[in-house]
C-alpha cells in the first residue's frame, strides 16, 4: 500500500495566520474540506483506488480524514466532505459561497498538484476569483508543487505571497474601522 506523507509544518503555520486574519473579520467565512469515503468503499471508484491507493484508508470519521487540531476549527466554520480533488465536485461548497454572496476564495492546504489545482480550476469555472497564498499550500513533491503553482498562476488563480494576502485582509479591517 502506497502511503503519502510530507512535512507541512510551515504550511500549517501559514494557514493558521490566514485563519486568524479571516476570523477577525465578520465578512470572511472560513470553510474547511476533507476527503472521505464510506467504510464499505461503495462510493470509491475503481480508478480512484488505482490512481490514489491511499484513498482506501480515507474512511469517514477516521483519524485519516480529521482536520489537524492546530487549525482549531470553530463550530460556525463549515466542514465540506469531498469525494474528489476539487472542493466543488459533488459538494455543497458552491451553495455555501453563493448564499454568502462570496466572489473570491482563498485556497490553502495540500496537495498543490491535486486538490489545490483542481479546486482553483473549478473556482474559475464557476466564476470565482481564486487566490493561493504561496506559503499556505504544499505537496509531497517539490517539483510538482513549483510546476503547479506556475500553472495555477498562469491559468486559474492568483498565486500571491502570504504577506500580501494577510496585508489585504488586515487592510480591509482597518478600512472598515475608519
Amino acid at each position: 500500500d502506497e502511503e503519502l506523507g510530507s512535512d507541512l509544518g510551515s504550511v500549517t503555520q501559514a494557514i493558521k495566520g490566514l485563519l486568524a486574519a479571516a476570523r477577525d473579520r465578520r465578512d470572511v467565512p472560513v470553510i474547511f474540506t476533507t476527503m472521505a469515503y464510506d467504510a464499505s468503499q461503495s462510493d470509491l471508484p475503481v480508478v480512484t483506488r488505482l490512481k490514489t491507493p491511499h484513498s482506501r484508508n480515507m474512511i469517514r470519521g477516521s483519524d485519516r480524514v480529521r482536520l489537524i487540531a492546530e487549525l482549531e476549527r470553530r463550530d460556525d466554520e463549515a466542514l465540506v466532505e469531498k469525494p474528489r480533488a476539487s472542493a466543488f465536485f459533488n459538494t455543497n461548497l458552491l451553495s455555501i459561497l453563493v448564499s454568502k454572496k462570496i466572489d473570491t476564495v482563498v485556497v490553502t492546504g495540500c496537495s498543490t498538484s491535486g486538490c489545490i489545482r483542481s479546486t482553483c480550476e473549478s473556482a474559475l469555472d464557476y466564476g470565482f476569483h481564486a487566490i493561493v497564498p504561496e506559503e499556505a499550500v504544499g505537496d509531497r513533491c517539490a517539483s510538482a508543487h513549483v510546476a503547479n503553482l506556475f500553472d495555477i498562476n498562469a491559468r486559474y488563480a492568483d498565486v500571491l505571497p502570504l504577506a500580501e494576502v494577510l496585508a489585504h485582509l488586515k487592510r480591509d479591517i482597518r478600512d472598515e474601522a475608519a
